[in-house]
């Protein structure tokens, strides 16, 4: 479920060629992605999965890594079923 995901934000917010480190990286407190930034994440991920996410929801418990944007999009499409 990550991959696209992670080809996203290595396509959309970092330099060619580069590559995140690990999906324990800190995209939002890390600095690669931006406030805006993280609206085009929340749209590629609501497009991408068919799911909505609530505004409450955008939070760095929920948007600061891979790993932890996997879990909640897990969640997100095991509630609307």
């Amino acid at each position: 479920m990550n991959q696209p995901i992670v080809s996203f934000i290595e396509k959309e917010f970092l330099p060619a060629s580069t590559k995140l480190e690990s999906m324990e990286e800190e995209l939002l407190t890390g600095g690669i992605i931006n406030s805006l930034g993280l609206m085009k994440l929340i749209s590629f991920i609501e497009n991408q999965y068919a799911i909505s996410i609530p505004f409450e929801d955008i939070t760095l418990e929920h948007f600061n890594t891979i790993e932890v944007i996997t879990a909640y999009v897990s969640e997100r499409l095991d509630t609307s079923h």
